[in-house]
């Protein structure tokens, strides 16, 4: 999952929680 956030930009990877989906379009979805 580490590996999934360095796909996404510095500015959602800054986030403090959320889930990476990998199914669809890479999304973050904080909770």
């Amino acid at each position: 999952m580490l590996a999934a956030w360095q796909l996404q930009p510095p500015g959602l990877g800054t986030l403090p929680r959320g889930i990476v989906h990998l199914d669809p379009p890479l999304r973050v979805t904080t909770q």
